[in-house]
C-alpha cells in the first residue's frame, strides 16, 4: 500500500513514546530478561531495525554511526567484587583481569561492592576527543551530547527453579568519543548464610543494536566471627 512507509513513521513515533514511559518503570519490576529485552528493543525501534544480530541491521547501524563520525562499538565487560572497606572506594582504577591477590573478606550481612567496568575498545579511533573525520559540533550544540548509552543490569543467581532478582540497574552514558572506558560501582549487603554465590553482571545498549554482553562474577562470603561489643 503506497500509505505504508507513512504508517511505519506513525508506529515508530508511537513505539518511541511508549518506550519512554517504559524504560522509566521496568527497572522497577527487579525483572531481569524483560529489562534486558526492553533495552535491546529500544536500540531496534530507534535505528529502524528488525534484529540485532542480522547483517543487514549491522550494516545499517555501522552507517548511521559513521554517519555521525563514530565507529561500531567494540566492547569488552570486566567486573570483580570485593568487601567494600578494602582500599577505600577508588572509583577511577582500571580492573586488572590477572589481580589474583589477597582480598579481605566478604561477611554475611557486611557491605560488599561490585566493580564493572565496559572498556570501549574502538575509542583509539578518537583524536582529542572526536573521532577522525567526525563534523565538529554546530554553534550551539551541547558538548555532552550522549553518544552511546549502555545499561548496567545486575543479576543474582539463584538455585535452578528459583527466580534470579535484580540486584542493579544504571545507565552508563558515553559523552567523548575518546572515553576509554565507563565504570560502576554497586553496594549491596552480602547474603547470608555463608557459603559460595554468583552475580551476572550484563550489558545492552538502548542505542546501539547488538549489545549483549555478561560476565559471572563468582564471590564467597564467610561469617563474621567478630563479636559484637557490649
Amino acid at each position: 500500500r503506497g500509505d505504508l512507509p507513512e504508517r511505519a513513521d506513525v508506529l515508530h513515533a508511537a513505539a518511541t513514546r511508549v518506550a519512554a514511559k517504559v524504560q522509566a518503570a521496568l527497572p522497577q519490576t527487579l525483572w531481569v530478561q524483560p529489562t534486558l529485552a526492553f533495552f535491546r528493543t529500544a536500540a531496534l525501534l530507534s535505528n529502524g531495525c528488525y534484529s540485532g544480530d542480522a547483517p543487514p541491521c549491522r550494516a545499517r547501524m555501522a552507517a548511521m554511526l559513521a554517519a555521525d563520525g563514530l565507529a561500531y562499538p567494540r566492547l569488552r565487560l570486566l567486573a570483580t567484587c570485593r568487601a567494600a572497606e578494602e582500599g577505600g572506594d577508588a572509583s577511577g582504577r582500571d580492573i586488572d583481569p590477572a589481580d589474583d591477590g589477597p582480598r579481605l573478606a566478604i561477611h554475611a550481612g557486611k557491605p560488599a561492592l561490585l566493580e564493572a567496568e565496559l572498556r570501549r575498545e574502538h575509542a583509539q579511533d578518537a583524536v582529542n576527543g572526536r573521532p577522525v573525520g567526525a563534523p565538529k559540533p554546530a554553534a550551539g550544540e551541547p558538548q555532552s551530547k550522549a553518544l552511546e548509552v549502555y545499561w548496567l543490569v545486575v543479576e543474582g543467581l539463584r538455585p535452578e527453579g528459583e527466580r534470579n532478582p535484580m540486584v542493579h540497574c544504571q545507565a552508563l552514558v558515553v559523552t567523548s568519543a575518546a572515553t576509554a572506558a565507563v565504570r560502576a560501582r554497586v553496594r549491596f549487603a552480602a547474603p547470608s548464610p555463608a557459603g559460595y554465590y554468583t552475580l551476572r553482571v550484563h550489558v545492552a545498549s538502548s542505542t546501539v543494536v547488538g549489545v549483549a554482553l555478561a560476565q559471572e562474577v563468582p564471590f564467597t562470603v564467610q561469617e563474621d566471627d567478630v563479636p559484637e561489643l557490649e
